[in-house]
Order: C-alpha cells, then sequence, then structure tokens
C-alpha cells in the first residue's frame, strides 16, 4: 500500500488550507505542497487559528505585494449610455 500523503487540500470557510495527519492547518498558498522547511502553520483544525496568524504571514504577503505590479486596464465604452 502507498504511503499516505502527508497533506491534504481543504477548505474552511472559504479559505483553503494544508492540513496535517495530526490537523495542523498550514498556509496554502499553492498547489504545491509545502515542504518542513516552507510551510508555515496558521492553527489546528481543533483549535482554529493561531492568535499570531497575521504575524505569520507577514512576510509572505509583503513578498507578494512587491511581486504585484500594475495592471493595464481597458475601459469597456460600449455599455456606455
Amino acid at each position: 500500500m502507498p504511503p499516505s500523503a502527508p497533506y491534504t487540500r481543504i477548505i474552511l470557510n472559504g479559505i483553503p488550507f494544508w492540513k496535517d495527519t495530526e490537523g495542523t492547518l498550514y498556509y496554502y498558498e499553492s498547489s504545491v505542497t509545502p515542504t518542513p522547511e516552507s510551510r508555515i502553520a496558521l492553527g489546528t483544525e481543533a483549535d482554529g487559528l493561531f492568535p499570531d496568524w497575521k504575524d505569520r504571514l507577514a512576510a509572505p504577503l509583503e513578498n507578494y505585494r512587491a511581486a504585484e505590479k500594475p495592471r493595464v486596464r481597458i475601459l469597456d465604452t460600449s455599455k456606455r449610455t
């Protein structure tokens, strides 16, 4: 029998998380499963989010915002009256 996957993707209140076999919830950034070095624990399935979950996500949020670039938007004038 093949070994079970170390993480399962779950949705709680509309938010995706990775969950391990112990019920710990980790930050879900992409469909690539996290490694022990890259995972960010945010809480447990039984107890909910850790009180400092925002602090734990501060660095990834800063990196995301720094990588975002402005996008040109095209105004759809066909819907004007």
